[in-house]
Formats: C-alpha cells, sequence, structure tokens
C-alpha cells in the first residue's frame, strides 16, 4: 500500500503528485484511513501544509476560451545557482479554461517577459483577447506594451498594488507547493530539467472543481456543453414534423440533440407575439335565462370584431337567439352617448333572471354578471370596452423546465409576460426582458422544445393567426464558480482594489528604514496616523491632503522614538525581563485589548426639539456625524404619562373614573409618525399610523410575546367579543390596562416605531441626520372616555455605530460610483367609508400604479374610526360580510371569492387568511388569534399576493403595475356607517448619494 502511494505522490507528471488527501484517494483508491496515516509520515506533506489567510481579490470571469488571461511572475532568485540562472517563472493561466503555463526567465526585463509569452504563443498558437496582471513595472513598460498592441491583446491590471489577479495567484501557490514538496523529497532545488514541465501537465490534466473538468478538455468543439447560449423557437418552425402547431402551442425539433452537464437553467430573454388575440372566447361569451330551474342558454359569437358596432351586433343576435325573437323587429338594448349599454327588459314574467358570462359582463360595462331581473331594464355603470376580454398577460410553458408553483398547481413556467391590450389588431408586438428570471432544467437531455402559451385561466391564448417566437437564454453553473462570480472590469486600463490596505502601506514606506527592529512601533504609528486620516475623510477634508500631513507627523513621531532607542532614554530603556519567556503571549494579549477597538457602538437619548406638553406634534432629531452610523431598527420611543380629569387635575376615588388606554396604547396616542433624512420625508401621510402599529403587532407576534415583552408597549388584548366594553369584568385586557394607569397614577412606555426605516437592517451612513416627528390623536380615540393624557416625559434611544476604518473608508469612496441602497418594505393605509344600508359595494382602483406584495382588510364602525368616546377603533367586526373578492389587474383574488355565514360559524375559509396571507402556513407558529375569537373583533383578511408566496421573506419580486378591486357583499343591510381598513405592503427603495440626497422611489 504505502508502495502505491508513494508512487503517485511522488510523481509530478501525476495529477494526483503533492496534493491534498482526497486526490490521492481518488487516484489509488485506497482507505482514507491509510491515506492519513501515510501523509502524516511524509515531510514534503507536513513541512509545506499552507496557511490559509483571505485576501481581497479582484473578481473575473470570462465567455469563452483565451477570451482573458491572467499573468504574474514567481520570483526563485533563491535557486538560481541550481537552475543555470533562471530566477523567475511566468506565471500564465486561461481563465475561462484554466489552462495554465509556466516558463523560467533569467531576469523579469521587458524581453523577458516578450520571451515568455512568445514561447507560448509558440508552442500553443494561442493568444489572449485581454490580458490581466497586477501593476508590476514588468508589465506597464512601453516595451511590453507596444508589444500587447502589435498583437491586438487589451492590457487590464489592477490598480492597488496589495490587490492581485485571483486566477493566477491560485496557480502560482499550486506550483510553489508542488515544487517545494519535492525538494524536500528529493532534498535537490533543480526544476529547470523537466521538472516544472511535469508540474505543469499534471495541472491541465486533474479535474477542477471550479469548472467541474479537466483544463486540456476545455476545447472549442466542447464549449457548446459549458457555455450559455441563445434558442429562437417559431412556432411554425417544425410544420412537417409537427402539422398541428399552434401560435399558442407548438413544438420545434432541434437540430441537433442537446446532452448538456452541470447545473444548467432557461431564461425567456425575447416574445414576439402577433396582436391577434380574440377578445372574445367560447366560455366567456354566455347569455342565460334562467326561470324556475329552466336554463336557456346562448353564446354570441366568438372571435375578434373590427368595431364595436360590430361586437353589439353579435350581441343582439345571441339576445334575439334567447327570446326566440326570430324574423322580428324588437330592440334589445340602448347604447347611450357615453357609451353605456342600458339593457331594456324582457317580454318574461317576474320569475325570470338573466345571466352573463363574467368576462362578458365586464365588457359589456355591467356592475356585475348578475343574476338580473329579466323584466327590469339593466343599466351598465361603465362604458363598453372589447379589450376587456383580452387577456391582460400571458403564462409561457416549456417542457423541460422544472415545475414551479403557478396558483393552485404546480407547471413549468418560463415567464409572464403582459399584454398590450391596447395594440393595433394584427401588428406585432416584441417584449425584450432586460433582467430574466431562470428556472432550473428538468432534463440535461431532449431534441425537442414544446412552448404552451395560456392565460390566467390555464386555457390556450385565443390567438386568430400569426406566428409567436420565443428566445431562450440558457446558462449553466459554469460561470459562476469563476473567481466567486460577478464581471471583470473593462474598458478601464486599470482595476481599482479595494480596501485600506494600499494607500496607508504606501503612507508607511518612507518611515520603515528609520527603524530596523520597529515594526511595533511602526505598526502603531500606522493605525494612529490611518485613524486620524479617516477621521479627516470623515468630516469631508480631501483625503490627499490628510494622508500627506498625517504621514509627516509619524514620521517625526518615528524619529523620536528611533532617536530615544539609539541614546537610551525616555520610556524606551531596556528593561530586564522581570516574567518568564511563557508569558509572553499573555502580554500580547494584553497589549492587544488596549488597542483602539473601531467596531463599537454606543446609545444616545434625544429629547423633544420644543416643550410638548401641549403641543399636537412632537419633533425628535438624531443629528448624524462623520465617525458613526445610525441603526434605526433598534430605536426606542419612551414615554412617561399619566391620565388626568379633562381640567387638568389628577383623577381621585372620588371622582370615580375608569379611564385607561385603548390597547397598545403607546402608539395609539399617535395618528401619524413621520421620518425625514437630512430634510427629505420618507414615510407616507395617512393620518393612520396606530391601525399600521396595531396590525403589525396583532399578526406578527405569538401569545408568549404578547404576554411579554408587548407589555412594555401596553398591550393587552381585549376580550373577544367585548373590545367596547368598559366593564372590567367582562373586558379583562382593558381591566389589566387600568390597574396601571389608574387615579393619574405616573406609567411608562418603551419600543420600536413602526416606519418603513426602521424594518430595514442596514445602518444609516454617516452625516446622515434622522428627524421623527410625532403627531398626537384625539384623547378620545386613545382613551375611549373623557378624560385625558398628560405627557411627563419623551425620549428617544438611538443606537450610534463607529464603523471600522477600512469600512468607513470604503464607503466614503463608494457612493461615487453609485448610491447605498435601502431596500424597505413600503406600508400604505387606505380607508374607504361604506354607507348605512348598503349591502355590496365595488371599491375601484384601490390602488393603481405599483401593485402590492400583500393586503390586509378589516372593517371598524366609522364612529371608532374617527375616535368615539366609549368605542373601541381596534374592534375590527364582520359586520355579516358573505363575500369578499379582490382583482389585482384583472385577476380575482382568491381565484374562488371568499364566502362565509358568520351567523352559523362558516367562516374557516376567511380565518384560514391569517395564516397562508402571513406566511406561517403550517409551520410551528401562531398569532394568539383561535378560530373561536376570529369573528369577535378580530376579523381580518390577508393575502399575500406575490407570485410565489413570498411577501414574508426577504428576497424580493419583480415591481408590478395595474390596479386592483375590491368587492364587498353583505348578508344584511349594513346597520350603521363602516370603514374599510386596508393595509398594503410594496417593496421599494430608498437611495442616498454621495452628497448625502436621499431618493425615494415613490410618492410621499
Amino acid at each position: 500500500m504505502s508502495g502505491n502511494l508513494g508512487d503517485v505522490y511522488h510523481e509530478p507528471a501525476d495529477p494526483a503528485s503533492y496534493g491534498t488527501a482526497w486526490k490521492l484517494w481518488d487516484a489509488t483508491g485506497e482507505k482514507k484511513e491509510k491515506i492519513t496515516e501515510y501523509l502524516q509520515g511524509e515531510d514534503a506533506y507536513t513541512l509545506h501544509k499552507p496557511a490559509r489567510r483571505h485576501f481581497p481579490r479582484n473578481v473575473t470571469y470570462a465567455d469563452n476560451i483565451d477570451e482573458s488571461w491572467q499573468t504574474d511572475l514567481s520570483d526563485f532568485q533563491s535557486l538560481k545557482k541550481d537552475n543555470d540562472g533562471f530566477s523567475y517563472i511566468l506565471c500564465v493561466i486561461d481563465v475561462f479554461s484554466r489552462f495554465a503555463w509556466a516558463v523560467p526567465l533569467k531576469d523579469k526585463s521587458a524581453p523577458s517577459i516578450i520571451k515568455g509569452f512568445q514561447t507560448i504563443f509558440k508552442t500553443t498558437d494561442r493568444r489572449p483577447t485581454r490580458l490581466f496582471s497586477d501593476k508590476g513595472k514588468e508589465y506597464i513598460n512601453k516595451t511590453f506594451q507596444k508589444f500587447l498592441k502589435e498583437n491586438n491583446i487589451t492590457y487590464i491590471h489592477t490598480h492597488n498594488p496589495d490587490i492581485k489577479c485571483s486566477i493566477v495567484e491560485r496557480w502560482q501557490r499550486t506550483i510553489k507547493s508542488k515544487l517545494f514538496k519535492r525538494f524536500t523529497y528529493t532534498e535537490k532545488y533543480r526544476y529547470v530539467d523537466g521538472l516544472l514541465d511535469d508540474i505543469v501537465d499534471a495541472y491541465n490534466h486533474t479535474f477542477h472543481r471550479s469548472i467541474k473538468m479537466r483544463p486540456v478538455d476545455v476545447t472549442p468543439d466542447r464549449i457548446l456543453s459549458r457555455m450559455d447560449f441563445y434558442m429562437f423557437l417559431p412556432s411554425n418552425a417544425s410544420p412537417e414534423v409537427y402539422p398541428d402547431n399552434t401560435t399558442c402551442h407548438f413544438k420545434t425539433e432541434l437540430e441537433q440533440r442537446m446532452d448538456l452537464h452541470g447545473h444548467w437553467q432557461a431564461a425567456l430573454i425575447e416574445l414576439h407575439y402577433p396582436n391577434t388575440i380574440a377578445p372574445v372566447v367560447q366560455g366567456d361569451n354566455d347569455i342565460s335565462l334562467v326561470t324556475d330551474n329552466i336554463i336557456d342558454t346562448v353564446s354570441a359569437r366568438p372571435g375578434s370584431f373590427n368595431s364595436t358596432f360590430e361586437f353589439l351586433t353579435a350581441i343582439e343576435n345571441a339576445l334575439k337567439a334567447l327570446a326566440d325573437d326570430s324574423g322580428k323587429e324588437t330592440k334589445y338594448f340602448v347604447l347611450l352617448p357615453d357609451q353605456r349599454l342600458r339593457f331594456l327588459p324582457f317580454d318574461v314574467d317576474e320569475k325570470t333572471k338573466v345571466h352573463f358570462s363574467p368576462r362578458l359582463a365586464l365588457q359589456l360595462g355591467l356592475p356585475h354578471a348578475g343574476p338580473y331581473p329579466a323584466n327590469e331594464e339593466i343599466c351598465g355603470v361603465k362604458p363598453i370596452d372589447i379589450s376587456l376580454g383580452v387577456p391582460s398577460q400571458m403564462f409561457i410553458y416549456m417542457d423541460v423546465l422544472e415545475e414551479q408553483i403557478v396558483g393552485h398547481t404546480r407547471a413549468p413556467l418560463l415567464r409572464t409576460v403582459p399584454v398590450d391590450t391596447k395594440a393595433q389588431y394584427g401588428s406585432m408586438t416584441v417584449v425584450h426582458f432586460d433582467h430574466p428570471i431562470y428556472f432550473d432544467l428538468r432534463t440535461k437531455s431532449f431534441d425537442t422544445l414544446e412552448i404552451y402559451i395560456k392565460d390566467h385561466a390555464g386555457r390556450n391564448v385565443p390567438f386568430d393567426f400569426g406566428t409567436t417566437m420565443t428566445r431562450q437564454d440558457h446558462i449553466t453553473e459554469y460561470y459562476l464558480r469563476q473567481a466567486g462570480g460577478g464581471q471583470y472590469y473593462a474598458g478601464s486600463s486599470y482595476q481599482k482594489g479595494h480596501g485600506i490596505g494600499s494607500w496607508l502601506g504606501g503612507l508607511l514606506r518612507t518611515v520603515l528604514p528609520l527603524l530596523k527592529s520597529g515594526a511595533t512601533a511602526v505598526g502603531r504609528e500606522a493605525a494612529r496616523a490611518g485613524a486620524h486620516v479617516l477621521a479627516d475623510v470623515a468630516s469631508g477634508d480631501p483625503i490627499a491632503d490628510s494622508a500627506k500631513r498625517h504621514a509627516g507627523e509619524a514620521v517625526q513621531n518615528l524619529k523620536r522614538r528611533a532617536a530615544a532607542a539609539m541614546s537610551g532614554s525616555g520610556r524606551s530603556i531596556k528593561r530586564k525581563r522581570l516574567a518568564p519567556k511563557r508569558h509572553s503571549a499573555a502580554k500580547a494579549r494584553s497589549r492587544r485589548s488596549h488597542t483602539p477597538d473601531y467596531f463599537t457602538c454606543q446609545w444616545i437619548v434625544l429629547s423633544p426639539l420644543a416643550n410638548f406638553d401641549s403641543a399636537t406634534t412632537i419633533e425628535l432629531e438624531a443629528p448624524g456625524v462623520g465617525y458613526a452610523y445610525l441603526d434605526p431598527a433598534h430605536m426606542l420611543l419612551y414615554i412617561k404619562q399619566k391620565i388626568v380629569n379633562a381640567d387638568g387635575s389628577d383623577i381621585t376615588a372620588a371622582d370615580n373614573s375608569d379611564a385607561t388606554l385603548v390597547n397598545y396604547g403607546l402608539h395609539a396616542q399617535f395618528c401619524q409618525i413621520d421620518a425625514s433624512i437630512n430634510g427629505t420625508v420618507i414615510s407616507q401621510s395617512s393620518m393612520t399610523y396606530p391601525w399600521r402599529a396595531y396590525i403589525e403587532a396583532f399578526l406578527n407576534y405569538d401569545k408568549a410575546a404578547k404576554d411579554t415583552h408587548l407589555q412594555q408597549r401596553m398591550w393587552h388584548e381585549d376580550t373577544a367579543g367585548h373590545h367596547d366594553s368598559l366593564d372590567s369584568n367582562q373586558n379583562l385586557g382593558l381591566a389589566w390596562r387600568r390597574s396601571r394607569t389608574k387615579l393619574s397614577r405616573e406609567f411608562e412606555m418603551m419600543g420600536p416605531l413602526h416606519l418603513d426605516i426602521c424594518n430595514t437592517d442596514r445602518l444609516l451612513l454617516n452625516n446622515c441626520t434622522l428627524r421623527v416627528k410625532l403627531t398626537r390623536s384625539r384623547d378620545a380615540f386613545a382613551l375611549m372616555i373623557t378624560e385625558k393624557i398628560k405627557l411627563l416625559d419623551v425620549k428617544l434611544y438611538v443606537r450610534r455605530v463607529n464603523i471600522s476604518p477600512s469600512v468607513l473608508l470604503a464607503h466614503a469612496q463608494a457612493p461615487e460610483k453609485s448610491p447605498a441602497k435601502y431596500p424597505v418594505n413600503r406600508v400604505d393605509i387606505k380607508t374607504v367609508t361604506i354607507a348605512q344600508g348598503m349591502h355590496s359595494r365595488t371599491i375601484d382602483n384601490l390602488f393603481m400604479n405599483q401593485l402590492p406584495q400583500r393586503v390586509i382588510i378589516g372593517f371598524v364602525d366609522t364612529r371608532a374610526y374617527n375616535g368615539d368616546y366609549g368605542r373601541n377603533p381596534y374592534n375590527f367586526q364582520h359586520f355579516h360580510l358573505n363575500y369578499l373578492q379582490l382583482h389585482v389587474d384583472g385577476q380575482a383574488v382568491p381565484s374562488h371569492p371568499l364566502t362565509s355565514d358568520f351567523s352559523k360559524d362558516l367562516y374557516m375559509e376567511c380565518y384560514n387568511t391569517l395564516f397562508s396571507g402571513t406566511g406561517i402556513h403550517w409551520k410551528d407558529e401562531g398569532n394568539g388569534i383561535s378560530w373561536s375569537d376570529y369573528p369577535k373583533g378580530n376579523t381580518l383578511f390577508v393575502f399575500d399576493l406575490s407570485p410565489d408566496l413570498s411577501a414574508s421573506e426577504p428576497h424580493w419580486n419583480l415591481q408590478r403595475q395595474g390596479t386592483m378591486r375590491l368587492d364587498l357583499r353583505f348578508a344584511e343591510p349594513l346597520a350603521q356607517p363602516i370603514n374599510c381598513v386596508v393595509y398594503a405592503e410594496f417593496q421599494n427603495l430608498i437611495e442616498i448619494d454621495k452628497d448625502r440626497n436621499v431618493i425615494v422611489d415613490y410618492s410621499v
């Protein structure tokens, strides 16, 4: 066994030689225990085991063989006597294939470097399009640059001397590791007699995890199986093989069978489709008369129409057939001047009802599909619009994809595509996606591709004629593994590095000769000078001026220390060691513990900018500073107050007062909280802050949280069914809050703010001032009784983070290229009043333009909403709602309306939305709302509108545009006016540029 392992391990030409235990196991098949035992006895292995250090490296990838090479020189001057005067090894590697070369050089002059590259070009007949290197003089000189231009090679180098080309550096490490392991084994230091060639050949025949193959196997005839490519699939491409192909469902036979390897994905890049979608289709064109369960149904002619008149003629013919009035000149409807239809009564008895298909009713402008009394007039509420029959979006499916969740089923969805419903009939529309969405392939071997184009109901999109064409992009995991992923920097003659190392290192190169053994002193002086420069930069001073100034200070300080050391004076006098040598590590640790810590935090306490005793608004400001960042996510509002009589006097037992706060009292007493950064308001003003805070706490926290830390915010739920009760025996939540506040007792509350910026996990850039404005609610809203609230103290706790110098410097430079981005879940609350006596209500244009990711709907008594003594503003009642459905850009959500009968305890689908809409689903989580308590003041309806039910997840979805409508029906006429409260979440972005200007992509 040992002999076999040794033959492999010490053979330089073997790909497993001087490698890891895993490579040795792969080459020999020996047991891992034996391999480990063997390697532990090999000096070549144990003496050269590398230390793992992480350095910043530039990221690069290439699109093809020889598209990008990287190069660097390895210094072997110490071995030149053993290698005929060769002092350097020119290391070169192709980024795409990882194919490498190594050429010995006697010096690093430009002619030697050129000769090395000419050797590579001649022996392999290959040359790169781009060459990457560090900023070594051997590469940036005029002679070598002229050589590159003559060979049409674009040269790119790093600007920072401490930042290298990552891939060629890894190749250099491999060369040195294998060479010195061989030197240890043979005790000889010669590599020019074939050893270097054997190592290079072994490297190129070694399987690479990054590209999933050997470099020698990456050849032009195999690129197709490793790189990305495009496919154009017209619907009429294979008529002789698949004569049944249609515009919306077609199968294409590929020119050759695809046999892919690795991790492949597909995306739709472009779609060409004809604007010939029929607005009237079979199944959506029915008109029915129903009498005593006898149904007569006719269908209007399906297809496309040249004009509204032609469409109305088809409707009239259908009605004529339905009424059996053939040959009669009967008029069935009147087209009003505003293009609304008024249907005239049928000559039938009063029991007969007329129904329309939902899509047809929408096109005819009717309020709903029916039933309508057939012997009465039916008047449209909107102008007739045939285009409403065209689907607003198309769903593109491809058979070779992994299935995704689409609605209530799974299907190989490739992309949803918006439809231009206003385009001219017969024209072609081209939709190009700048940001493709990739999906995994289900199979890697196929010779046909099948495309389906369907509408939201899963039916084929009814094209009258024309040809569709899709363009797919396939991309493999190959690129994602190259140097960590990411793009190379093209178009510039150098690549910028990042980090503090470069300029701070250069700052001290002039002072290093002063102290030959003064590494500790220089290090401390470097840190001190660097910190001073960073502080100047943070305050706005030019970095060059500051660096020059503090470099001079550092030089003078080190000179003084050097002089003191040489003269034997001052604190630098050498003293006899008092502690044993074994304690030196402990001393080192102690010294390190006293060095400045540049990543710390502190809490600052802010007071109102003005007197708040009787003010309706309270403003607090956290000023921005240059050396620290603010943490909005951990802001805490503290309030101390008491409840007093209307005249301001303290409440006594003789007053017999039951005054206390409504639930979640910390937030109930502010109708609006505005946040601004550097004077730019980033919150939306809707005066609905209490409902936002209550809904978020109500649905986000389980019972354990509500019984503990939420009580800091005066949370104690009202007893279900007794929200409006002031009787402590009935409403236990009110009784608990009353015990905290009775007889003008002073009480405290503390908690975070329910603001968009407070829900991000990112720190606010330095020099950004954050201001919070609190607008107080009416006392009648927060108290449910005639007393009033007296504020005693208001404070805002803000966490300020002191950032490490390297991060602070990087952040000072980064906004020069791109603004800082803060993704936020923006919340907007809209309220709509529904009048007393209403049976139903349709709320059009609930939201327009950007569509929300999640919607929460609840209903409260209008008097409680406006702040009425004795009524709880958080009493979300059902008001005998028996029908609820959202229409998001014309698509019903859910696909079947929520129907309930609360009088019979039939509301399970409604109750389930508390979990399906909040991301709980079937997890081991909850929100403390039981099924029996749901209809008793806790009735909320939650809808996750994201395409992958990810409204509760951290990732973002594509922003969708459209309109939203809400349809409501009640089993009984409303006994009083109510307010429909709609809570909506949107995904938006706040940006802060280099000048600390704030930009938002929404209206405030």
